[in-house]
This record gives structure tokens, sequence and C-alpha cells, in this order.
């Protein structure tokens, strides 16, 4: 996101606490107040199935094991605390109102294991009651959030909705009712999800707080994601907050704010990702948006850095207001084997911003493809002078980033051609499967 992030610091309390080291194997959970909700049946059918509520808190007093025979709306803002939710291949749920949006909380976990003929679907109460909404479709409800005992370099923080906690305690005060101090974990397990489509996500759940499709934050390695697609986000498609979580097979299709957003030292990878922009804000909507930590050049460099490894990748911008891959706040980055295709000709396809980012280790390698309509880099225009405060990148400051790779320029009139003769480029799939759609 750009100026839309409401992800608060945890620092900001009352009570002093003491401080526990990071990197133990064990994680405390923080103190939860009374977990009161349902999953109850409506009397009401969707798509030829039944239609099951959620709604409010839900812990082990509930059977969380759902059933693909049933259809299930997300009612409001639904946690799971404490607990496992278990998601079964062909199930589908939805967002019942604008506000609506899962939350897995520190502690629980979710198990949503699709298959590719028969994915587990998240969508809007649009794409089930009749009126289906088309792929173009944006913001119909919050989305599907994550949150882990993993490491990151603001500590323990808040989410930008509810009253969500991920990460870990790095020294400081907060709440009591945040349960003290949390020990960090970078191989915690938040669960798997493998094939599942999330769909117009985004809402403005609480002014100023959109959503997006899929939030991870403090999630450790033992997580699996892996072949998930994020379709018709209103604001980001997939947003990691510091942790080490592993991703795979990503297809993020036609979200109107970033697609793939990195802030407070995510140290984790991304292997072969499919992003396509359609309809964008142009706010500053980027294929890749990568941050440390911002507002002074010491947050430029807290630790753990932002270093995530992101291997085969295939980014195609919007006409108009999109933008390849944008470098701030300090991040670092291993990039390898890429196809960067900017339509914007006002846009370049890699643009870094930071002084510190040129210093903190981002850099490029193996075979990078990138559209002849813009250039590697970029300075000087307005909307850079007004982010780049931080001091000044120079284009040979740049060219070093990138004199790893093999960059290649010429005629990209069709996708198929960047594949021949070269299949380590660019991701797996340059279009989207057949069972995102």
């Amino acid at each position: 996101m750009e100026s839309k992030k409401i992800i608060l610091s945890a620092l900001a309390a009352t009570v002093a606490l003491s401080f526990t080291a990071c990197g133990g194997s064990s994680s405390s959970t923080p103190a939860v107040d009374t977990c009161v909700g349902s999953i109850t049946a409506s009397g009401t059918q969707y798509l030829g199935k039944d239609e099951y509520v959620m709604s409010g808190c839900l812990d082990d007093s509930t059977v969380l094991t759902l059933d693909a025979a049933n259809i299930y709306a997300i009612k409001g803002e639904v946690s799971i605390k404490n607990a496992t939710l278990t998601i079964p291949q062909g199930t589908t749920l939805f967002g019942q109102t604008g506000q609506s949006y899962l939350a897995i909380d520190q502690g629980a976990k979710i198990i949503a294991e699709g298959t590719e003929t028969n994915p587990i679907v998240f969508t809007s109460l649009n794409d089930v009651d009749g009126t289906p909404s088309p792929a173009t479709a944006q913001g119909e409800w919050g989305g599907l959030s994550i949150f882990g005992y993993a490491e990151g370099n603001k500590g323990l923080e808040t989410y930008e909705a509810g009253d969500h906690t991920f990460g870990c305690d790095l020294g400081g005060a907060f709440s009591a009712s945040q349960g003290g101090t949390v020990t960090c974990n970078d191989a915690d397990n938040s669960g798997t999800l493998e094939y599942v489509v999330i769909k117009h996500s985004g809402f403005e759940v609480e002014t100023d707080k959109e959503l997006n499709g899929l939030s991870l934050g403090g999630v450790g390695s033992g997580t699996t994601i892996d072949h998930v697609a994020v379709i018709g986000s209103l604001d980001d498609g997939i947003e990691v907050w510091g942790g080490k979580v592993n991703m795979t097979n990503l297809y993020i299709y036609n979200n109107a704010d970033d697609s793939l957003d990195w802030d407070h030292g995510w140290t984790g990878s991304a292997t072969n990702v499919y992003v396509e922009q359609v309809n964008v804000d142009g706010t500053g909507s980027r294929g890749f948006e990568t941050d440390n930590n911002g507002g002074s050049t010491t947050k430029e460099v807290a630790q753990p850095i932002s270093n995530p490894t992101i291997d085969k990748f295939t980014i195609i911008t919007a006409v108009a207001g999109g933008q390849g891959v944008v470098h701030r706040e300090g991040t670092a980055g291993q990039l390898s084997n890429g196809i960067i295709i900017t339509k914007n000709d006002g846009k370049a396809n890699i643009e870094i911003r930071s002084a510190n980012t040129v210093t903190n280790g981002l850099a490029y390698s193996g075979a990078m493809v990138l559209s002849q309509d813009a250039g590697l880099y970029y300075k000087g225009a307005a909307e850079n002078l007004t982010d780049s405060i931080f001091g000044d990148v120079t284009d040979a400051e740049v060219q070093a980033i990138v004199e790893g790779a093999t960059v290649v320029t010429g005629p990209l009139d069709t996708l198929s051609n960047l594949k021949t003769g070269n299949p380590t480029v660019g991701s797996d799939a340059l279009t989207m499967p057949a069972w995102a759609l």
C-alpha cells in the first residue's frame, strides 16, 4: 500500500514488560477476550448449497472442520483463536458484507487444501447470489488475514483492522491486553493454503483501512502457501509484514494497488509468481512494492532487513497508472529470472528510491527480460522526487545492482515468445490457470 497503510507498532502502551529475546522455538499466546462465535445454518441456499454463517470469535468450542457440501458466509470480522480451521477441497466461502473478513490469529491455523480440479474459493456475496461478479470486480468484501509469531523489525505489531497482533516482542512496553512478552518463532506454522482462490476483496472495512486479498503478518517458515490466486482486490493482492514465509506458484491478477507488497523485515521467498494488472487506482500501483521500514534513515536499516528471495516471476503492468517493481525504504532482496512488461510509458520497469536500498543488499541475477517501452530505471520524475528523501541514488549504483543479471530488451509482441529457448525466465505459467478463474 501507499499512504493507506495503517500498520501500527504495538509499542505505544502503558505497561512496561520484560524483554524476551527472539529466535526461540516456542511462542507465548497473547491473552484474548472471551471467544464467542458460531457456525450456524441460515436456512438459505446459494449455488444449490445450504448456507452456514460464520460469525464472531471461533475456537475449539465450535466444530471447525467445514463441509464442501455446504457454503459458508463470513459475517463481519471472524477470528480463529488458538484452534485449527480445516477447509476441504471444493469449499466456497464468501464475505456476507463488505466489512467481512477472516482472520487466523497467532496460535491458530488454517488448513485449506484444495486441488487443481477442486480448489477452495473465497469470494463475495455478489459472486454467489445469482449475479456473479466479473473477473474485473474489486472490493466486495475484506479478505483473508493470517498472523504468526515470526520476527519482523517492528516488534509486536497491530493489524490495520480489528484487534489482531502479529510478530513478537523486540523489547519495550505494550498493553497488558496483548498478553505480555511474546517470544519469536521464525519456524512458526500457521497452516496450509494450497489451490486457494481469493476473489473481489479489499473492501474498506474501517475508515481508510482497505484490506488485501491475502495479508500475512509475522508468518513463519512452517507455513505452506502454494498455488494461491488473488483476483480483484481493491487494495494489494498479497502483502507480507516481516516473517519468513515461503510461497510458491502465486497468481495475482487485477489488483488495484500493489500485487505483491513486502515490509518490515520479510526474509522468506516467493517462487513462480505471475502478476497482471488490469484496473489500477493510479496512486502508485506496482507489480512489486518493496520496503524495509520507513520514516528515517535509522528505520531503513532496522534489523532484520527485508531480504526475500524472488525467483521466476512475470509482471505485466496496466497501460495507465501501473509500474513494474519499486524498491523503497531500505529494502534488500534477491531477484532472479524475471519478465517485466511495463505498458505505461511514464513508468520504469525497475525503480530504486532509497540510498539505503543500494547498500542493504538488493541484487538482480539470472535472466531478465524487460519491455523496450520503459527504461530499466529512472530518476527525476515528480513522483520519484517526492518519495526519495534519504539520499540520491545514482545511475551507476542502480546499474551495479542489476549487473548480475543478463538483461534483454526488445519487441515483446507475444508472451509466448518470451519463453522460447529460455525456460528459466519468468513464471512457469504465463497466463492465469484454469483452476484460478
